[in-house]
Formats: structure tokens, C-alpha cells, sequence
């Protein structure tokens, strides 16, 4: 069993519960509250992880050069858009409150990072399936742009293909891929944490 597929069944169920926080199975019923929470939950690990990516990857060896470079981590930024959708739709309090939210997040290794980044990458392929369904509500399209969920638009399939070739490659040892699924694992408790952290700040 690849890599890949080990992940998908090990993280199933945490898969499944950020499925259900989400709200994934009501998104042509979702109120513009329910839409400004996905967005906050979104933000608050995305953000985060994507701040002490840049930070990890700032330190990295000659050794790592290349596969720092496969990643193309500057094309991944979802920060950017989410904060211009937030800013339009949040008092400036809130989004205040969520931007001073503590950040956590901590790498082992490499390996370790692409696990986090796993769950981010994979949630900009359901990204496209969202945004497909919330375009047809009735309130969601008159207060936003969807900057987020179309953050990725055309190179999508790209980053995503580009992304499981590095996983494939990288994660090439039992060790490598112990840190890997960790950081998946860990990166699904993240964001459920953040769904509550948001959740709360909102109300």
C-alpha cells in the first residue's frame, strides 16, 4: 500500500468529523453565519500552518534544496484570500480576535510538515466541489467572491499531482513515513480545534 493510500485509511475517521463540523452535507441549505465560520475555521489553520511553514522551510539544509523546491510553497498561499473575504464580511473586532488566535504548530521533520500539508492541500480538491454547490445558494453568492475557494482555480490538479509525486518520493522509509502520518493526524486536530476556536469567537 502506497504512501498515499495509508494515510487516506488511517485519517478516515478524522477526515470524517472535519466533514461533519463543516457542515459538508447542508452547503445548498448554509447560511451566510454558517459560511463566515468555514471561513474563520479555514483561516485559523491555514494561517498558522502556512506561518510556521514559511518559517521551517526558511531553515532548511543543501540537502533539502530540491524537495523544497518541488513544493512550491509560494503558489500554496490561501492566507491572501481568505483574509480579503473575511475582512468584507467580519466587524473589525472579530477578525482582530481571530488574527490574535495562538499558533501551535510545530514540525519534526520534513516529512512531518508535508503530513500537515496533506490535509491543506487535500481540502483545496473538495474546495472546488464546495464552491460548486455554495455558488448555487441563495444568500452565499450576494455577500462574497469566493477569493478562497477559488484560490487554486486552473492549477488545482496541478499542485495536487505535483504535491503526491513529493509525498512518494520523500516519504521513502518506515521512519519517514511514521512522521508523515503524524503530521496528518495532527493537522486534522488542528483543525478541529480550530472549528471550535472560531466558533466561539464568532458567537
Amino acid at each position: 500500500m502506497s504512501i498515499l493510500q495509508t494515510v487516506r485509511t488511517v485519517t478516515r475517521p478524522r477526515h470524517d468529523l472535519m466533514e461533519s463540523l463543516i457542515g459538508s452535507d447542508r452547503l445548498s441549505n448554509f447560511s451566510v453565519e454558517d459560511y463566515k465560520l468555514l471561513l474563520s475555521t479555514n483561516y485559523l489553520f491555514h494561517s498558522h500552518l502556512e506561518h510556521q511553514s514559511h518559517f521551517f522551510l526558511s531553515l532548511k539544509d543543501e540537502n533539502q534544496e530540491e524537495q523544497v523546491k518541488k513544493l512550491d510553497f509560494l503558489n500554496r498561499i490561501k492566507k491572501d484570500s481568505l483574509e480579503i473575504e473575511l475582512r468584507a464580511m467580519l466587524p473589525v473586532a472579530i477578525f482582530q480576535e481571530l488574527k490574535q488566535q495562538e499558533n501551535t504548530i510545530h514540525f519534526s521533520s520534513f516529512e512531518n510538515l508535508l503530513g500537515w500539508l496533506y490535509v491543506a492541500e487535500g481540502s483545496m480538491l473538495g474546495g472546488k466541489m464546495i464552491h460548486r454547490i455554495l455558488a448555487q445558494n441563495k444568500e452565499i453568492p450576494l455577500v462574497t467572491n469566493f477569493d478562497f475557494f477559488k484560490n487554486y482555480e486552473e492549477k488545482t490538479s496541478y499542485l495536487w499531482k505535483s504535491f503526491k509525486e513529493l509525498v512518494e518520493q520523500t516519504c521513502n522509509t518506515e521512519q519517514k513515513k511514521e512522521m508523515f502520518l503524524e503530521g496528518a493526524e495532527k493537522a486534522y486536530l488542528y483543525f478541529e480545534a480550530a472549528f471550535y476556536k472560531a466558533k466561539n469567537i464568532l458567537q
